[in-house]
């Protein structure tokens, strides 16, 4: 892993938030407010490690901040030994359809050690090695190229049947395992290619001449995904890994969905991811799945149009006065208060003057900040708290005017706030169309 200098990271977060986005790095540093549920999901962790499973909602509208706490959680998640990974149901990756989820799980995958792309043909193959040795430890056989020894090879294969078997691992699965394992041992890395392509959920694009080589047939079922997630979570395990976080993010495409059918598919997909959490039976495996609060109220579209999950999800109601305790499957998250967001900001204004190499202080003071809260709050009706995104990427859009034209004054921008003003309504206009 790359370690970034503290100039490169500061502007890496400021890009991302120029961009309306959750930044890749430094979560920590500009996050206000949810040390909680934070810290209660921490707690699932070391629950999860210990060969359980669970499942979170969280729930909050727009820019309230649901894809940065899983996003934080993720990043502290990977800081303690798990593998993680991101799932953004789209029309594309239609949470309906297990293997397509599966294949997203895969691709999304990244370890402590690799955080930048897929890790997966690095878990297989370090599992695939620890195996090998193994065997031919047991067995007093050795391998090399030019005797590839096939007692040896078959031995290998036998143990991967029986520890994948135990875990209730889809046949096809352990197939392509084994068929990976042979073709490296055989040295034809086009048909370890195919076996690969297959694990990776694409068995669409294998050959039917490569799949009989490989001892496979047809493709992928939709059912089978989670099979096939029990299967990377025992190679996770096996490799001493804590576990696997899975997010699954804006699960309220589900409520676009043309026609019922296709929205009751996708609303039991879930149904079973919680069910099949609540027996255990995705060992070390912890799911966060995030969405808006009307895809958690809207009776006809959204979760409670499918009573058997609406039944799993609700929470007694005692009192208002108390809140929600953190340990019910649904967290609700509430948008940052205006205080909340000034610090936001007052740091986000630290983290640029690193990046670009000015003096903050200088420039913009704390209660110009407040100042600039008060411009762009007479355009929203008097309050910035429902339009985080917007309120920080005009402020980044105010930091960038300072920092680039020394002759500017913080009276000069606040003085004329329309372009301010248009960077807020671009990001938000853009947010209610999404």
């Amino acid at each position: 892993m790359t370690l970034l200098s503290a100039d490169l990271r500061a502007r890496d977060i400021i890009q991302a938030l120029r961009s309306g986005t959750v930044p890749r790095v430094g979560l920590r540093e500009i996050a206000v407010g949810c040390d909680k549920i934070i810290g209660e999901l921490h707690t699932q962790l070391d629950y999860v490690s210990q060969d359980r499973s669970e499942i979170k909602f969280i729930q909050g509208g727009y820019g309230a901040g649901k894809t940065f706490i899983c996003s934080l959680f993720r990043q502290i998640a990977l800081e303690s030994k798990f593998c993680a990974t991101t799932v953004v149901v789209s029309p594309d990756i239609p949470l309906g359809q297990q293997h397509k989820i599966y294949a997203a799980i895969v691709d999304g995958l990244r370890t402590p050690e690799k955080h930048q792309s897929c890790a997966f043909s690095d878990i297989m193959e370090y599992w695939l090695w620890r195996m090998h040795k193994r065997i031919e430890k047991i067995e007093g056989l050795r391998y090399s190229s030019e005797n590839p020894n096939p007692q040896l090879i078959e031995s290998v294969c036998h143990a991967i049947a029986t520890d994948l078997g135990h875990f209730h691992v889809d046949g096809s699965f352990i197939s392509a395992i084994q068929g990976y394992y042979r073709s490296r041992a055989d040295q034809n890395p086009t048909l370890a290619q195919s076996a690969l392509s297959w694990l990776f959920g694409l068995s669409d694009s294998v050959p039917s001449e490569k799949k009989n080589k490989l001892g496979l047939k047809g493709d992928i079922r939709p059912n089978m995904g989670f099979s096939y997630l029990r299967g990377l979570l025992k190679l996770i395990q096996d490799l001493g890994y804590s576990g696997l976080v899975i997010v699954i993010d804006e699960v309220e495409t589900i409520m676009r969905l043309p026609h019922a059918k296709q929205r009751q598919e996708a609303l039991e997909t879930i149904r079973i991811i919680v069910d099949e959490a609540g027996q255990n039976n995705f060992p070390r495996c912890l799911f966060l799945i995030t969405g808006t609060d009307r895809f958690f109220q809207d009776e006809r579209y959204g979760l409670p149009s499918y009573e058997a999950l609406r039944d799993r999800i609700d929470f007694p109601t005692l009192t208002s006065d108390f809140g929600t305790p953190l340990k019910q499957p649904l967290y609700v998250v509430q948008p940052l208060r205006e205080g909340q967001l000034l610090e936001v900001a007052s740091r986000v204004r630290d983290i640029h003057a690193l990046a670009y190499n000015w003096e903050p202080e200088d420039r913009i003071a704390k209660e110009d900040i407040q100042r600039y809260a008060t411009v762009v709050s007479s355009n929203f009706g008097g309050s910035i708290e429902q339009i985080p995104r917007g309120f920080l990427r005009g402020f980044i859009h105010l930091c960038d005017l300072l920092q680039e034209n020394e002759e500017l004054t913080i009276d000069d921008v606040l003085g004329d706030p329309r372009s301010l003003t248009e960077q807020v309504h671009e990001v938000e206009s853009r947010g209610m169309r999404s």
